[in-house]
């Protein structure tokens, strides 16, 4: 019997020690893991700072006004009056808060472009605005597809997709979490107001993700959550998620001196670029070359244009907007030797803007259309490519909302080229110092 209970004890032993080892050997590179993931070294042994530690050494949690919230196991940048500007991929981001496994939500600074939610009928899966930040089929991903190597900085991003008739009963049982880029929702946005105040506030309207019914969506109407239907246009305002271990590199959060992250890669999304006396900005990233929309104005903004009798860009046609920009204005350019030949999207813009790639022309010289990203906000009263109902073009109005315009109004003009991808000389792409290119 004594023999019986001195192997049983001698099995518990022997299993215990097993167990034991285990969870030595199985924490042990847990640890490891963990410790190489958040103290990644560069190649002269020096530990890399992450972004997420240094936004956090930066701004003591408060508990009133404005600043850096701890709220359970997340900081959230709330008030009016906070240093939390990022630069990414060429354009000026908001963290909007730190998650707790360090991954870092941004929302774009400004909105990126202007057009309706979605068509009637439609739910967030469904509606325009996700198709154009998010690569989901042919000519789709408009914003995705320009972002400096997502899938390096990037992680995908969890979206409630709740409809909410009231915003003080917000809920998440609906969740949304394959998508890179998003909008911000009814609760990122009153999450961060204190005081009545919050940065999400631009002095500009913009939508959000949630939605009120079957036909109507929140948006951001200035200053405050207003609703409206789906078929409305408003400004679309990008987020993202960094992934935690994204490395800080330079920055305080101001401003002025925006945290910068680990890369300089030339002409990305945004940058500024000056060929002879004229400043244009990069919209469009392709595998050899990149669209330029001029900064401002055709003849500094002196002088404005028709369209033509008709609303479809041709630069054949004697009295269109596109026979003046692919004959006058090219042969007086003194670097036209660097702009190329690329196709402009002319299809007409009515509830589905992928219904613009069906028709195309070829010019030296075009415009935006009404899927291009916008980065100059400043700008207004101008065409754009796209046709609209009734022989209209669209445009964005003197407040600068989108609108359909008539052909034979004079606007101003603000030109898109191609050139191809060259070595940066000088500069740093800011419109005070813009990159001067080889050759």
């Amino acid at each position: 019997m004594k023999k019986r209970v001195l192997n049983k004890q001698k099995l518990f032993i022997f299993i215990s020690i097993i167990f034991i080892s285990f969870c030595i050997l199985f924490y042990g590179f847990r640890f490891i893991y963990y410790y190489r993931k958040f103290n990644k070294k560069a190649d002269n042994g020096q530990v890399i700072q992450l972004l997420s530690t240094t936004v956090r050494s930066n701004n003591e949690p408060v508990t009133t006004g404005d600043g850096l919230y701890s709220v359970g196991s997340e900081f959230i940048f709330k008030g009016a009056s906070v240093n939390n500007y990022v630069m990414y991929s060429g354009l000026l981001w908001r963290i909007v808060k730190i998650n707790n496994d360090g991954s870092i939500n941004l929302v774009t600074d400004k909105n990126m472009n202007e057009f309706m939610w979605g068509t009637t009928g439609a739910n967030y899966n469904s509606s325009e605005v996700r198709k154009w930040l998010n690569e989901n089929g042919d000519n789709t991903g408009i914003f995705y597809q320009n972002l400096y190597n997502p899938k390096t900085y990037l992680k995908t991003s969890m979206l409630c997709l709740d409809t909410v008739s009231n915003i003080s009963n917000f809920k998440c049982d609906k969740t949304l979490t394959d998508d890179y880029v998003g909008l911000l929702s009814v609760i990122d946005y009153t999450s961060s107001i204190v005081d009545e105040q919050t940065y999400l506030n631009i002095n500009d309207e913009y939508w959000l993700s949630t939605m009120v019914d079957s036909s109507n969506a929140w948006f951001v109407d200035s200053d405050k959550i207003s609703k409206t239907k789906i078929t409305d246009s408003y400004g679309i305002r990008p987020t993202i998620t960094l992934n935690e271990t994204v490395s800080y590199e330079s920055g305080d959060g101001t401003i002025n001196n925006p945290y910068k992250i680990g890369y300089n890669d030339g002409l990305v999304l945004g940058s500024h670029v000056k060929l002879g006396n004229d400043i244009w900005i990069v919209y469009e990233i392709n595998n050899d070359n990149v669209r330029l929309a001029l900064s401002g104005y055709v003849d500094r903004g002196n002088a404005t244009y028709k369209f033509g009798s008709s609303n479809i860009y041709s630069p054949t046609t004697t009295g269109n907007l596109g026979y003046y920009l692919n004959n006058n204005l090219y042969e007086n350019l003194p670097y036209k030797d660097l702009i190329i030949n690329n196709d402009w999207y002319i299809g007409s813009y009515e509830d589905d803007f992928t219904n613009i790639y069906k028709d195309k022309v070829t010019a030296k010289i075009g415009l935006y259309n009404i899927a291009d990203i916008k980065l100059n906000n400043e700008t207004k009263n101008y065409y754009l490519l796209t046709g609209g109902t009734d022989s209209k073009v669209f445009a964005f109005d003197m407040s600068g909302y989108l609108f359909e315009s008539g052909s034979t109004q004079n606007r101003l003009i603000k030109p898109a080229i191609t050139i191809r991808k060259s070595k940066v000389v000088s500069g740093t792409g800011t419109l005070n110092d813009p990159y001067i290119l080889e050759g």
